[in-house]
């Protein structure tokens, strides 16, 4: 939707649209843990499921713009001579009943029947899989997978591994709230940064990236509330950067007919590397009993 309404400031809509990741991983936390305390946790599944079902009535606010279609229209030019000519209107514009207006028609001829083959290749066209012959766009779909694989274990693990080192569960509750209030403003400030062109979206994306790995790398090193606090904001300000960048540094690599479908297929590795993270890290620290374990595995954002 975005896409569709943005071309000169996509980028800063595509962040104040994601801006609500931040805004929920601030305010979740301390909200689930009040849920849990007076409802248990299966009355807090459903009241969260309950919230969660808001998602329909918001997206179903959604509307694609009208688009234009070009037609086929019989008028008179400036100098009266009767012809076809070629107007764009959308279907609202269009009153038969005044006769002076122009009249549109459209072939309403039904296409024939096409062969199973015609039909696949049809199919196959619609997804668009030819951005995958883009060397760079598939480097970018495996540095996604790597990205999101090494930021989702510290979103799931770091309450815990601030309550192994002694800090209470409101403390711990602090770090992901305060990680959760800077990613939203992360995202505001990439967006806003690829406006004023201080450097292309490419180069802002990598050096954000490499940025974030050395932040992460840097966390294990935190053994003080202050200190995983200001990790904890680092973080969360530097892992925004995907939120409006990638967009756009998908099409630098394709183009811009190509970026949503682009878009939709990195989400893909996003969603694989939401999945590997924890379970991986989960499954090392089940057997080594060390929160090390876990952030080993981050340096493989690099």
């Amino acid at each position: 939707m975005v896409t569709t309404y943005f071309e000169k400031h996509r980028p800063i809509g595509y962040g104040i649209a994601t801006s609500g990741i931040g805004i929920g991983t601030f305010v979740y936390p301390p909200l689930i843990r009040q849920l849990v305390f007076m409802f248990g946790w299966r009355g807090a599944v459903l009241l969260l499921g309950a919230v969660t079902l808001n998602i329909c009535v918001f997206g179903s606010l959604m509307r694609q713009p009208m688009p234009a279609y070009r037609h086929a229209a019989i008028g008179y030019d400036d100098e009266g001579t009767r012809g076809t000519i070629d107007v764009h209107s959308s279907m609202t514009e269009h009153n038969p009943d005044d006769p002076g207006s122009v009249h549109l028609y459209s072939d309403t001829r039904q296409p024939s029947r096409q062969s199973i083959k015609a039909r696949l290749k049809s199919f196959a066209s619609t997804l668009k899989l030819h951005v995958f012959k883009s060397w760079n766009y598939q480097v970018l779909c495996v540095n996604t997978l790597l990205f999101v694989y090494s930021i989702s274990i510290i979103y799931v693990y770091l309450p815990a591994y601030g309550e192994s080192l002694g800090l209470s569960k409101s403390h711990s509750s602090i770090l992901i709230s305060a990680l959760g209030i800077f990613n939203l403003i992360g995202r505001l400030v990439f967006g806003l940064l690829t406006k004023i062109a201080v450097c292309t979206p490419q180069r802002l994306y990598i050096a954000a990236s490499v940025a974030t790995g050395v932040n992460i790398i840097l966390v294990p090193h935190a053994r003080t509330f202050p200190s995983l606090l200001v990790a904890s904001i680092g973080f969360g300000f530097l892992c925004a950067n995907p939120g409006p960048l990638l967009l756009p540094v998908i099409s630098e690599i394709l183009s811009v007919p190509l970026s949503a479908s682009g878009f939709s297929y990195s989400l893909l590795y996003q969603t694989v590397g939401t999945f590997l993270g924890p379970v991986t890290a989960g499954e090392c620290n089940k057997h080594s009993r060390r929160h090390y374990s876990n952030w080993s595995l981050l340096c493989t954002e690099f």
